[in-house]
């Protein structure tokens, strides 16, 4: 309780400086360094996982850009290694981005990565996103290994949030388990220093993995996937929510996802047309700036786009491929970045 109400106070006496008040209103941007400052010197975090955590944690990046936009992690899983993420944030199979992974005693390495199979948002379709990359080249890292949460120990939670972050600069949680349900858990709250009103936005923390220590080795149990944040006179109500990952992995690993007849793009699914859809027209987007449409001939094979557009266009990496789909009431539009 001392340290809880010392971590506060200090984070008070950064806050209410005439540096972060304009106005009476609090800066967040030191409110966030407060409670990163102050999650790092937790007690109960157990200093191996401080101390390795890293190794295991994967940064999540759109290509080309400096900025995290998400965190995954390496899990062993069935004689496969994978890239685990939440599905709100990577999205379907076939979306691709790059992820940012710490090797022991090296730089940052950065990787393309394409989606291998994805989930959902209800009961049977856990939010997960998975890329397997047992065949990539990677170098020394250190994959987590997956275990059943225990709902009477406590878990603790690594990972980033939005903006361009050092790769070892992870935002620890220690974690107490609430209750479950299928494959969804729910957990407290709780980040030192936060001040009651004033909750830190944790964008860009899900998919941080849950760890257990088991049989004397630290374990996997959950992935973050948000949270619920009540105003200053609940604030002892906020809750997260979480995937238990022993129950959620294998629903996505082995579900068969009925989508309709696949958009592919050099071997990447791009995205699926549901019954009744069509495609509507096709753009290339450089840079921001269009440099070719074309309405979709009638009775053409979408299966293979890159047919149809290597004739009419010259192509370029990161070019953006822009889909208009439509069923003859509505519209909708898929994106692509170019490999």
């Amino acid at each position: 309780m001392g340290n809880r109400f010392l971590s506060n106070f200090l984070a008070a006496l950064l806050l209410f400086t005439p540096l972060s008040v304009l106005g009476g209103s609090i800066n967040p941007k030191i409110l966030k360094q407060a409670v990163y400052t102050a999650a790092r010197k937790q007690p109960n975090i157990p200093p191996y996982l401080m101390q390795n955590i890293s190794h295991s944690l994967v940064r999540l990046y759109r290509r080309g850009e400096p900025r995290i936009v998400g965190t995954g992690f390496l899990l062993h899983y069935q004689n496969k290694l994978l890239v685990v993420l939440p599905h709100h944030i990577a999205g379907n199979q076939g979306r691709t981005w790059e992820i940012g992974l710490s090797p022991f005693k090296q730089k940052e390495r950065r990787i393309p990565i394409t989606v291998t199979q994805h989930g959902g948002f209800d009961e049977n379709t856990p939010d997960l996103s998975v890329i397997d990359v047992s065949h990539y080249s990677l170098p020394s890292l250190q994959a987590l290994e997956m275990g059943e949460p225990k709902m009477d120990r406590p878990a603790y939670s690594f990972g980033y949030t939005l903006g361009d972050i050092q790769a070892e600069y992870f935002l620890p949680l220690e974690r107490h388990l609430i209750n479950e349900h299928g494959w969804q858990m729910t957990t407290d709250r709780h980040l030192p220093a936060e001040i009651p009103g004033h909750p830190v936005d944790l964008a860009g923390y899900c998919g941080s993995p849950l760890l257990q220590q088991q049989n004397g080795r630290w374990k996997a149990v959950g992935i973050h996937l948000g949270s619920c944040v009540y105003g200053a006179e609940n604030f002892d109500n906020n809750i997260a929510f979480a995937a238990n990952l022993s129950k959620a992995l294998p629903l996505v690993q082995n579900q068969v996802i009925h989508q309709g007849q696949p958009i592919l793009f050099r071997g990447v699914v791009t995205d699926y047309l549901r019954p009744g859809e069509f495609i509507k027209s096709i753009e290339i987007e450089r840079d921001g700036i269009s440099v070719f449409w074309t309405a979709a001939p009638a009775h053409t094979d979408i299966r293979h786009l890159e047919a149809l557009l290597e004739k009419e266009t010259s192509l370029q990496t990161d070019d953006q491929l822009i889909i208009l789909i439509t069923n003859g009431t509505s519209d909708r539009l898929v994106n692509m970045t170019l490999p």
